[in-house]
């Protein structure tokens, strides 16, 4: 397997290439590409594994303006450039925003993922994080929530739903507001799961057995969207399955990598529980 970092004009990349599926990590609000390093401990060594830095976050530069355009469209060029060298399949797994922007990628650009996992994917942004979007206040409200360390501590314990295990939940911090808003912004006018309805790639959902009453409130709708997509319950796990429990998220993988070599799809909906 070679690895490398690849930096492309507009993009920060990682690549472990070698052959048979690819997995694509796709990190969400306030990750990097590191955010699949617990995923791929638990994925069998010679698994290819590539990620990326979406714009202005890790090690890849900040557009001058904001916009889906910004940044969906250098991810897209980076997957059409891996397209020449690797021969796939290629399956993304895509954390929370990086889901949505993961989707938002194959209403543009179909053949680019043959398969895309759904970590955490909400259907609609729910109220408390409209709130940072409202002028003036919320760059306040933000400030207050994830600045410093009393607000972040403050916020871990309100979100937490497994005690004092929860891992933290403002790893936005270590970002840029500029960066963080203006994600949020643009996750925000993407609007609906419903703009999503043409999408015919194969999806999987993930979601965590204690995550979010909004996210959960969504899974609905993204099963009458994509009646065929498998759900997949993680037990015990929140809101970072990917950090909580890695080893289920990752049998999710394999099985989606399974699926895709045998060509075959067909719906289920489990619940994977702790060995």
């Amino acid at each position: 397997m070679s690895t490398a970092l690849s930096p492309l004009p507009h993009l920060h990349t990682l690549e472990a290439l070698q052959k048979g599926p690819l997995i694509i990590g796709l990190h969400g609000w306030g990750g990097s590409y590191h955010t699949f390093d617990p995923l791929r401990a638990h994925l069998p060594p010679q698994r290819a594994f590539a990620a990326c830095d979406w714009p202005g976050y890790g090690r890849s530069p900040a557009p001058a303006t904001y916009s889906l355009d910004a940044i969906v469209e250098p991810v897209a060029d980076w997957l059409a450039t891996l397209r020449t060298r690797h021969s796939g399949p290629f399956i993304g797994v895509g954390s929370c925003s990086g889901a949505l922007l993961g989707i938002e990628l194959l209403r543009r650009h179909p053949d680019q993922l043959d398969h895309l996992i759904m970590v955490e994917p909400f259907a609609f942004n729910p109220w408390y994080l409209k709130l940072f979007l409202i002028p003036g206040f919320g760059r306040l409200a933000y400030a207050t929530t994830f600045a410093n360390p009393l607000g972040r501590w403050l916020t871990n314990r309100s979100l937490a739903t497994q005690g004092d295990n929860q891992p933290d939940l403002t790893t936005v911090a270590h970002t840029p507001m500029r960066t963080t808003l203006s994600y949020l912004r643009e996750l925000d006018r993407m609007g609906h799961a419903r703009r999503f309805h043409e999408v015919t790639t194969p999806l999987t959902l993930v979601h965590g057995q204690h995550t979010f009453g909004a996210l959960i409130r969504g899974i609905p709708l993204w099963q009458e969207l994509f009646p065929a997509a498998p759900l997949h319950v993680i037990e015990g796990a929140g809101h970072l399955p990917l950090n909580e429990t890695p080893a289920l998220v990752a049998r999710v993988v394999e099985g989606e990598v399974a699926r895709a070599q045998s060509s075959r799809s067909k719906p289920t909906s489990l619940s994977l529980s702790q060995p």
